[in-house]
């Protein structure tokens, strides 16, 4: 274990662990966009930074808390005013390209204080919720191994989107994007049993028990090749997957006892 001072108190972290985990145990709240349990930590959206000092009273540097690790003696301070500063700016920055968008806004009243003033966007910026690259997205979707999706372009004109621009041919239509995009920027609808995402239309399947639309037609032929079940088995939904289970735990005691065994051996009283 490393003991280091976290805003003036002292705190144990374990050798490696990342200053922005240390923190979420601790109590303390550090703003993030583009942290994601499931895949590697990347740095991009930059609201996560931190100053630290590798004493009390040496200079400071601002680091992204999701990439800097815990060193002894480390000194962190995640409210001082050159940590506003950044925060504020690159909140400035995020909201010109998707000023719409409610996750932000809520961040900014939060980074920024409602009394502060602050003017985050201005009139003629306004618009529609949009892309931050904040890289959530894409890496997920490598991670799932379907590289359907990347970063395109550059500068102003940087977008996710498919090779060329184009509806992702690679696209399962898992919707793990939309779900884990921050700013609600990725659009997925789904109606009368057609999934729609990327430009691109997916018929779901349906449930053999209830009915209900479970996975894209791509996606659960992808898994039932990988995973060596049929489709009737992985497109059950969670609940009738969990009444066929407790339909057959429930038959086992019966049988057991239809077959004159019980737990613990042959039945006694069983004449032999």
């Amino acid at each position: 274990m490393i003991e280091l001072r976290l805003d003036g108190k002292l705190v144990l972290a374990a050798e490696g662990e990342r200053l922005l985990d240390v923190a979420r145990r601790v109590g303390l709240r550090i703003p993030t966009l583009c942290d994601h349990p499931a895949v590697e930590p990347e740095g991009a959206c930059r609201l996560c930074v931190v100053e630290v000092r590798d004493r009390a009273e040496g200079p400071g540097r601002v680091v992204p808390s999701c990439l800097e690790r815990v060193q002894p003696g480390l000194d962190v301070r995640t409210g001082s005013e050159d940590v506003k500063l950044v925060r504020r700016t690159v909140m400035r920055l995020l909201l010109q390209r998707a000023p719409d968008s409610a996750a932000l806004r809520s961040l900014a009243e939060e980074i920024g204080g409602k009394s502060s003033g602050a003017v985050w966007v201005s009139e003629e910026n306004a618009g529609g919720a949009g892309c931050v690259l904040c890289g959530v997205c894409t890496r997920l979707c490598a991670a799932g191994g379907h590289h359907a999706i990347s970063i395109q372009g550059r500068g102003a004109e940087s977008r996710v989107s498919g090779p060329g621009g184009e509806p992702p041919d690679a696209c399962t239509g898992c919707g793990v994007c939309a779900r884990a995009c921050p700013t609600g920027h990725i659009q997925l609808t789904e109606i009368a049993g057609v999934r729609r995402i990327w430009g691109r239309r997916f018929e779901m399947i349906r449930c053999g028990g209830c009915g209900e639309a479970t996975l894209p037609r791509e996606l659960a032929e992808l898994e039932s090749r990988r995973l060596g079940v049929t489709l009737v088995e992985l497109t059950h939904c969670p609940t009738c997957k969990r009444r066929s289970s407790a339909e057959k735990f429930g038959e086992l005691p019966a049988r057991r006892t239809r077959e004159g065994l019980s737990e613990s051996g042959p039945m006694k009283g069983v004449a032999r």
